[in-house]
C-alpha cells in the first residue's frame, strides 16, 4: 500500500450526500493570528488529531494518484463544505522562515504512483498553510490550523490509457495519462474521532 505524509493525511471517503448543519469555515478563518491581526508565524498544528484518507479503484484499469509535478504529494483536496477555496494543506517553498527570511528551497517534482490493488493512504493533522501578514506582506505562508468544521474531501486518480505502459522501462505514471481525474467527494467533520478512515472509491 502507498502511504504518504505530509502533515495531511486523508483516509477512506464515502460518496454520500452530507445533511450536516455545522457551520464550515475558510482557510481565512481557520488562521492564527497574532496581538495585531498577523499570522503567527512558526505556529502549526499538534497532531494529536489525525484523519487517513485512502483511494481505492474498483475495477479493472490501472490509475495513478497524481499527474505530473502539478498535483504536490496528495491524491485528496479539502475544501469548506459551505464553499470557499480549497485548503492549501502542503507550503512547498512558500513557507515564511521564522525571521521573515527568504526561503532556500526548490521545489521536488513527485513521480505519481500506480494505485495498487489494496489501495494509497495518507494522513493529515490538520496542519493548513495561509497567507502571512506577519512578514511585512511578503507572499510567503505561514502553517496554521484548520478550525473545527465540516469540510469535503475530494479523492482523484488519472487513468493510465495505455494497457502497455511501463514496458520501456520508465514509471508507468511519468507517461500518458487521462487528461482530466476520475474524482469522488465525501464529507466529513474535523476533527475526527481517532483511527478515522475516510475512504473513497473511484469506479471506472
Amino acid at each position: 500500500m502507498n502511504t504518504s505524509s505530509v502533515g495531511f493525511a486523508l483516509l477512506g471517503l464515502v460518496a454520500i450526500a452530507c445533511s450536516s448543519t455545522s457551520s464550515p469555515v475558510t482557510d481565512g478563518d481557520a488562521a492564527l493570528t497574532t496581538s495585531d491581526g498577523g499570522v503567527e508565524a512558526g505556529a502549526a498544528c499538534s497532531g494529536s488529531d489525525l484523519v487517513t484518507f485512502e483511494l481505492k479503484v474498483n475495477g479493472a484499469g490501472v490509475y495513478c494518484d497524481g499527474k505530473g509535478c502539478a498535483n504536490d504529494s496528495t491524491f485528496v483536496a479539502i475544501r469548506p463544505e459551505a464553499g470557499g477555496s480549497e485548503l492549501v494543506v502542503d507550503g512547498g517553498c512558500r513557507v515564511c522562515e521564522s525571521d521573515c527570511s527568504a526561503i532556500t528551497c526548490a521545489e521536488a517534482c513527485m513521480i505519481p504512483s500506480v494505485v495498487p490493488t489494496e489501495g494509497s493512504r495518507t494522513t493529515w493533522n490538520g496542519t493548513i498553510f495561509v497567507p502571512s501578514t506577519v512578514c511585512g506582506g511578503t507572499s510567503c505562508l505561514a502553517p496554521s490550523c484548520a478550525a473545527p468544521g465540516n469540510y469535503i474531501a475530494k479523492i482523484c486518480a488519472y487513468a493510465v490509457p495505455d494497457a502497455d505502459a511501463g514496458s520501456s522501462g520508465l514509471p508507468v505514471c511519468s507517461g500518458e495519462l487521462a487528461a482530466t481525474p476520475s474524482c469522488v467527494e465525501v464529507p466529513f467533520t474535523w476533527p475526527t474521532a481517532p483511527g478515522t478512515v475516510i475512504s473513497g472509491t473511484i469506479t471506472p
